[in-house]
């Protein structure tokens, strides 16, 4: 039988491979250019990567449906930034179909006149040697005529979140003694953990006061509760009577088989009155918040809980970043 007949009689599970995609950690960029009007244009995409150094070619995907696809199909050159990770606002811009996503951005030209973004950790400047529709993205090739950097810590992204490296290593860092948790959910119910000396109620945690157990401990750590756990990327960071804690987010494989000391809780069923910290509790009541409209955070909590700085927004599914206009 022929393959291509064989894949149209078994099409693939589409958000399956989104998720498949979304597995393999980019950088995020956007991609700037001159309209026929004199206008500049651009949108944030996230599929971007070297080609070749001799020549020096660049590729970066546009989604088709975008609305500046048109622009760089008929520029004669483009530039490519790469954010860095306090730039989260400068990628959401220009993701969003917002009429002028330049405004209140500061910007510099350098060999083609394309517009470069203050601020980006690199950018490359080119000429447009192809462009070519490859299903429903076009393959923007370009030649690097002139580029940058300033060895900046990158934006980066994967399965629908922003990661923040630096955060992590600055708690790490800090010198203090470091636990890890996570905050595993299964549907709607997240896992929680129950002390049996203080009757209290916490997410999993692991290393009191060591590094041994670092995040891959938490999947060990699980396991013993009943559950496997998948878990995917920092969450918050906060410090509890002289010891810093780092929180993962996590998804729990179907049907755990728990201990006793452990239970599943949603936000209606959850035990709040018996949660051991104020950290724990507020950063649960966002995680439910922020769970309902799919719209996941990094945060930085203070001692007392009371202060919360948010470094991430809205969201966009892997891959289409690109959607900007």
């Amino acid at each position: 039988m022929n393959t291509s007949q064989e894949r149209e009689a078994s099409p693939l599970d589409v958000q399956g491979l989104r998720k498949a995609f979304g597995s393999f950690v980019t950088g995020v960029t956007v991609v700037s250019a001159i309209d026929d009007q004199g206008h500049y244009r651009g949108l944030t995409a996230n599929s971007f990567t070297s080609v070749s150094l001799d020549p020096p070619l660049v590729l970066v995907c546009i989604d088709n449906k975008a609305t500046t696809c048109p622009v760089f199909e008929q520029a004669s050159s483009f530039a490519v930034n790469v954010l860095a990770a306090g730039q989260r606002d400068v990628s959401n811009t220009f993701a969003s179909r917002a009429p002028d996503k330049f405004h209140g951005v500061p910007t510099h030209v350098a060999t083609t006149g394309a517009p470069l973004l203050e601020g980006a950790i690199a950018w490359f400047d080119c000429a447009k040697e192809q462009f070519v529709t490859a299903g429903d993205h076009t393959m923007l090739i370009g030649r690097v005529l002139d580029f940058g950097h300033t060895g900046g810590v990158p934006l980066a992204y994967c399965r629908g979140s922003y990661i923040d490296f630096g955060l992590e290593q600055k708690a790490v860092g800090a010198g203090k003694s470091l636990n890890y948790g996570c905050v595993a959910n299964l549907g709607d119910a997240v896992l929680m953990v129950r002390d049996p000396l203080k009757g209290s109620w916490t997410i999993p945690t692991a290393g009191h006061g060591t590094d041994q157990h670092a995040p891959g401990g938490l999947s060990d750590l699980v396991a013993k509760l009943g559950a496997t756990v998948e878990l995917s990327f920092l969450y918050s960071v906060f410090e509890n009577a002289g010891e810093s804690f780092i929180v993962y987010r996590g998804t729990l494989a179907d049907e755990p088989q728990l201990t006793k000391s452990a239970a599943l809780f949603t936000q209606e069923t959850m035990p709040w009155d018996q949660i051991g910290s104020s950290q724990t509790r507020n950063m649960l009541r966002r995680y439910f918040l922020e769970r309902a409209d799919a719209r996941f955070g990094i945060y930085m909590d203070s001692a007392d809980g009371g202060k919360v700085a948010m470094l991430d927004g809205a969201l966009k599914p892997f891959n289409q970043l690109d959607m900007g206009s």
